[in-house]
């Protein structure tokens, strides 16, 4: 059983399934969604990279009993090869992983079998991250539990462009933006008639709500997800603040009680009430998935030059 080198000094022991089973299943990154096609030793994946952006195709052919070989020519490429693995993420089934790595074993990608459509996939993204309690300037709580807001129902629309922060919501239209301490909610006019979609534009601002960071152990923080269910780039690409996925990543460690050396990352960390940093950080253990999502949120939050997050503001 091979050791997926994670960061440093770190590093996840997947459990391994052998008899895999490609054929008619779904796979996705957060963004795209592919459909696999098994002849023999050969997989061949189609669908779309972007949502809504079809036609991509790539092929993996099998090398060894979880290996496989990216095969050149495809219209996706992402890594020289590939390494099946399944890691137990707290549900009845393991969770299914195609892993890539580049010529230098590096992690370049992750994909997960997921069932459900399209919309189910952006609307979980979207949830995942919404889901918490929130604060007016008045004081007034907001509680987003699922697709409802203090136990009233609202309708989540995805838009040409693959985001879900779309709201319908008693009738009227709303769009939802991260900000660094919770989410700006935004008056929204639909725009119908585009080639992949409808799009929602916002207008003006109806109300900013902080997160309030959840205080119950072992899932305390902002983030607590990231403890729980795999994050995938649909997720993260919609904070548009590379400090605020390096947060969220250290999250993490906070929750195990890492003790940082970093002075922003321990000055931050050291005012959260539920942080208790422990005298020996070698006697920290993270799970597999704690450990995926580490190096998932790693490689996304260091795609992209320094000043990119300044340029786009993602999920407008």
């Amino acid at each position: 059983m091979k050791n997926i080198l994670l960061t440093a000094a770190i590093t996840i022991q997947c459990a391994v399934v052998y008899a895999q089973n490609f054929n008619g299943t779904f796979w996705t990154n957060g963004q795209g969604s592919f459909e696999a096609t098994q002849k023999n030793d050969r997989i061949e994946f189609f669908g779309s990279a972007m949502l809504g952006e079809v036609g991509y195709d790539f092929t993996l052919i099998k090398r060894g009993r979880t290996t496989y070989s990216t095969e050149q020519g495809g219209s996706y490429t992402f890594g020289k090869y590939v390494e099946y693995r399944t890691i137990d993420d707290g549900t009845d089934t393991p969770l299914e992983l195609l892993i890539a790595y580049d010529d230098k074993d590096e992690m370049t990608e992750v994909f997960y079998k997921f069932d459900g459509s399209i919309d189910d996939l952006l609307a979980h993204n979207f949830l995942s991250l919404l889901d918490g309690v929130y604060t007016d300037a008045a004081g007034k709580e907001y509680i987003f539990d699922g697709a409802t807001i203090n136990g009233t129902s609202f309708e989540v629309l995805s838009d040409e462009y693959a985001y879900a922060n779309n709201i319908k919501y008693k009738g009227k239209y709303y769009k939802i933006m991260f900000s660094d301490n919770g989410v700006n909610i935004y008056n929204a006019r639909k725009a119908s008639g585009m080639v992949f979609g409808d799009v929602y534009n916002k207008t003006t601002l109806y109300k900013k709500l902080r997160k309030k960071n959840a205080q119950d152990p072992p899932l305390t923080g902002r983030w607590q997800y990231t403890s729980t269910s795999i994050v995938n780039v649909g997720m993260l690409s919609y904070f548009c603040d590379k400090t605020q996925l390096r947060l969220m990543r250290n999250e993490i460690f906070a929750r195990r009680g890492y003790k940082f050396l970093s002075p922003d990352i321990k000055t931050y960390f050291s005012k959260q009430p539920w942080y208790k940093p422990v005298s020996d950080n070698s006697k920290i253990h993270f799970s597999d998935l704690e450990n995926l999502n580490i190096n998932i949120i790693k490689k996304y939050e260091t795609a992209y030059p320094a000043d990119f997050y300044k340029k786009v503001e993602r999920g407008m």
